[in-house]
């Protein structure tokens, strides 16, 4: 399991066509030491800010594997990909090798990691090529090192492209359509990866990843016109949203804490929305880890949050939690006292097809129903049709003082 941890604060993404000499023309803009500098720069990425000024970036202690998935998102930002999009890919490479380009199939790391891909048929690399001999000719053509990260994101963004030798530019197109997380990891892995398990629960957990790749690297690059100040900051822990305190289930702070036999980053919808009304009525202090590990018996394997959590959650707390079946009736009324509804559902976003658990906050002016999703980075500031929720709901409680 990977540990996240957000390794770029205070510092804006500037994405170039071209730089002068010593950089290339397909190099990735950012902020970084002098220090780092030496390392990014065999991979095409470089720190700067919006004045081509070095600004603050804090990498001390960086935990294996994270580095190389920033340098993968911010390498297919470069090249035109959607942060929604690069997450989605990112997110394949968690699964398949932990963003480790000298991985091979089936084996220990890094005791079994190479250099080379080794013969027959065990796949190899950041998205394990089956079998890994297959990328030999185009790190032959391109004058670099199988194993070499720099040469494999060339080598795959040659591909979604059309123009290697194993070209796969169909679902490189399909991936530039994808507007989602959820459907960008979904078609990398359907269309480009082609597992032999497709199911919709290892798709869904693809989808997960993605969701906290998104999380930790789409905030360092800006949306709207740089500031003057070169600097941004990108938070780490809870938001609030008004009264109400959000959190993040892919929030590095906690992401690869256990709960039950997975991980809240995998799993921890539930203890997330226990957490958000906790939080809010009863203790800021009490986050998603309080609760997974309060709760960790309630973890069903390869199932998720038992429906006893909604119960046994808010009491524990000193809050009432009363079980109201799919009645949204019911549901808005108690949002229009103040009170908070935890809902459980299937189907689509805010929801995922295997199960999600969110929180019904409020009712905004329009008269739509405001969330707290811990799954989704956008969701929860959005206006949400309650008929539309209500098609996915498969159960509530509402939970007041």
């Amino acid at each position: 399991m990977i540990s996240y941890k957000k390794i770029l604060r205070q510092c804006l993404l500037l994405l170039f066509v071209s730089l002068s000499l010593f950089i290339s023309p397909n190099s990735v803009i950012f902020s970084l030491t002098i220090d780092e500098e030496v390392r990014y720069q065999r991979y095409n990425v470089y720190f700067l800010d919006d004045e081509n000024n070095r600004c603050a970036v804090d990498v001390e202690n960086l935990p294996s594997g994270s580095e190389n998935e920033g340098i993968a998102f911010f390498y297919l930002a470069s090249k035109g990909l959607s942060n929604e999009q690069s997450a989605g890919v990112v997110g394949n490479m968690i699964a398949e090798s932990g963003v480790n380009p000298r991985r091979v199939q089936s084996t220990p790391t890094p005791e079994g990691d190479r250099d080379t891909p080794p013969t027959g048929s065990r796949g190899y690399g950041l998205v394990q090529w089956t079998p890994g001999t297959k990328i030999l000719p185009d790190a032959e053509a391109m004058n670099k090192p199988p194993g070499d990260m720099q040469f494999q994101l060339d080598l795959l963004w040659e591909q979604l492209e059309g123009r290697s030798a194993i070209p796969e530019k169909s679902a490189g197109d399909h991936l530039k359509s994808q507007t989602t997380v959820d459907g960008a990891a979904r078609s990398f892995m359907t269309r480009y990866e082609r597992p032999a398990n497709q199911s919709e629960g290892k798709q869904a957990e693809r989808a997960r990843l993605a969701e906290g790749v998104f999380y930790r690297y789409a905030g360092q690059i800006p949306t709207n016109n740089f500031s003057n100040s070169g600097s941004c900051t990108a938070s780490g822990g809870g938001q609030t949203l008004g009264d109400f305190v959000l959190y993040n289930q892919y929030d590095p702070q906690w992401a690869d804490k256990p709960y039950g036999s997975s991980t809240i980053a995998i799993s921890g919808c539930g203890p997330s929305s226990v957490a958000m009304v906790v939080a809010t009525l009863v203790d800021r202090n009490v986050n998603p880890e309080t609760i997974a590990t309060r709760f960790s018996n309630l973890y069903v394997p390869d199932e998720g949050s038992s429906w006893a959590l909604m119960t046994e959650g808010p009491e524990a707390y000193g809050l009432s939690s009363t079980d109201i079946g799919t009645n949204m009736s019911a549901a808005t009324e108690a949002l229009r006292e103040g009170k908070y509804v935890i809902a459980t559902g299937q189907g689509v976003k805010p929801f995922i097809t295997s199960g999600h658990i969110l929180v019904l906050r409020g009712i905004s002016d329009s008269g739509k129903i405001l969330i707290g999703d811990s799954g989704h980075t956008d969701t929860s500031t959005q206006e949400h049709e309650a008929s539309e929720l209500a098609a996915s709901i498969t159960n509530m409680w509402v939970i007041s003082e």
